[in-house]
């Protein structure tokens, strides 16, 4: 071979390489897109799945698991802060078409078609984590909701971390005001951090989920959110608190897979009855709050069984018992 052909062999080969894993990005007013991989739609089958993280960096096990979901369809990150920070880390992993992320920066994208499309488009879609409120303020009553809950109901794969999974429930903690700690809803569950939504995505209905859990300390405030449904909805929901680097993996049929570093843990919070005491500028009381405690094993959504450690504790005038009830 002459000197000039193995110069074109190596152009062509270098060319094919970047083409498979190329990317692309769109700027505007109303969203930043990125692309890695092939850019143009591809159809597959997908079978359903949610995938819930705490939070943190570790979120191997959680993209092996929505990969498997997409059958080498495509990959789509939906977030309203941030770039293209997963598209490298998902493509990495192989076994999907393309990586797409999409930076919603304002509700007047739901209404442009690309964007339309794209969700459309897509056999997996991935919330990131940030800030809820900014989800719920820029997706609410939009095509963009309409979308994911439509994808949803027709057995597309779904999956969020931190913020991103604590959206997913039918109850949710909006953030609207800022973050609130345990200490301030167990002396007041009505203070002014303490805000509370339902039926934005409802992708895991009757729970309410919370995320960095035991890190943070939130026990106390998982609590007071369980006493505000069960108060202001007359509704008794159940909870999903998840640890930073922990995750859960749930199938169509209601059952999970817990996967969580050894010493961290997930915990599946159920009230036994109902609120004794939950006024606003009161402290709460709330007593026999069952847990199960699981760090791997499996659990069942429908009849709130698992592979874990049971034990209650209760929230009496605004203390905990016991204090630290992890």
């Amino acid at each position: 071979m002459t000197k000039t052909l193995q110069i074109i062999s190596i152009f062509v080969i270098c060319s094919v390489t970047i083409s498979a894993q190329s990317s692309l990005q769109n700027h505007t007013v109303n969203y930043d897109c990125y692309v890695t991989g092939n850019p143009h739609d591809v159809k597959v089958k997908t079978t359903p799945g949610l995938g819930l993280q705490g939070g943190g960096g570790d979120e191997d096990a959680m993209m092996r698991f929505l990969i498997s979901k997409a059958k080498g369809g495509d990959f789509l990150v939906l977030r309203t802060s941030g770039s293209d920070g997963y598209n490298d880390y998902v493509w990495d992993f192989g076994g999907v078409d393309s990586v797409t992320t999409l930076v919603i920066k304002n509700k007047e994208a739901s209404k442009d078609p690309f964007v339309i499309s794209t969700i459309r488009n897509a056999e997996v879609i991935f919330f990131s984590g940030g800030d809820q409120s900014k989800y719920q303020q820029l997706w609410q009553n939009t095509e963009i909701q309409r979308l994911i809950l439509h994808k949803f109901a027709n057995g597309t794969p779904m999956g969020g971390t931190s913020a991103g999974a604590m959206i997913m429930s039918e109850y949710f903690f909006t953030a609207r005001n800022g973050s609130v700690y345990s200490d301030e809803m167990l002396d007041d569950p009505y203070n002014r951090y303490a805000t509370l939504d339902k039926n934005f995505l409802s992708l895991v209905e009757g729970v309410i989920i919370d995320t960095h859990f035991r890190e943070r300390d939130r026990m106390g405030r998982l609590v007071g959110f369980l006493a505000r449904i069960a108060t202001d909805w007359k509704k008794k929901s159940k909870a999903i608190a998840l640890q930073t680097n922990t995750a859960i993996f749930i199938e169509a049929d209601n059952n999970v897979r817990v996967y969580a570093p050894p010493g961290e843990h997930v915990y599946f919070v159920k009230p036994d009855g109902l609120p004794e005491h939950c006024k606003s500028q009161d402290a709460l009381t709330y007593r026999e709050i069952s847990v199960c405690k699981i760090t791997q094993g499996t659990f069942n959504l429908k009849t709130w069984q698992g592979d874990g450690d049971v034990y209650r504790f209760s929230a009496i005038e605004g203390r905990l018992f016991p204090k630290s009830p992890y």
